[in-house]
């Protein structure tokens, strides 16, 4: 059985059969597919192609050698109600905010975010980072400028 959209109260069904069991009660969801199976109901004419998106995605990229994990994003005020029961289900494949929309029931989510570099507004430095950070360099390039005199 395959997820639903209900387009009016935007809510993400997701059934207990779509998931991977793992092993007893546990079950993992493969995110990537999850989002491509979204897209393919989006783009029903007859339905999904008049409301809003239900996500937004960025690709995994690589930088210097290192694989950044895909962004799944679910927005516009959906949700995901996964079918009630008491199982565990691990989002696999993404970083991404289900869990955070998902309807509360019995189900335990488990999100693999994982964390890596993360923005903010003022640049990620506390007035004592930035401080820590200077004496740190200052240290570092006298220690340089000793080992080039030697």
């Amino acid at each position: 059985m395959s997820i639903s959209v209900n387009w009016v109260t935007r809510t993400i069904s997701v059934p207990k059969s779509y998931l991977t069991l793992i092993s007893g009660s546990s079950y993992s969801l493969d995110t990537n597919q999850f989002r491509m199976d979204l897209k393919d109901l989006e783009d029903d004419a007859a339905e999904g192609m008049i409301y809003p998106d239900t996500h937004k995605h960025n690709t995994s990229v690589t930088l210097a050698g290192v694989t950044y994990s895909r962004v799944i994003e679910i927005i516009n005020g959906y949700q995901v109600e996964f079918e009630n029961g008491v199982y565990r289900v691990s989002l696999l494949q993404s970083n991404n905010n289900i869990g955070d929309v998902a309807t509360v029931n019995s189900v335990s989510i488990q999100v693999n975010n994982s964390a890596g570099l993360i923005v903010e507004s003022d640049g990620g430095f506390r007035p004592e980072d930035r401080t820590a950070l200077n004496l740190a360099t200052d240290h570092a390039r006298a220690a340089n400028q000793q080992t080039k005199k030697a």
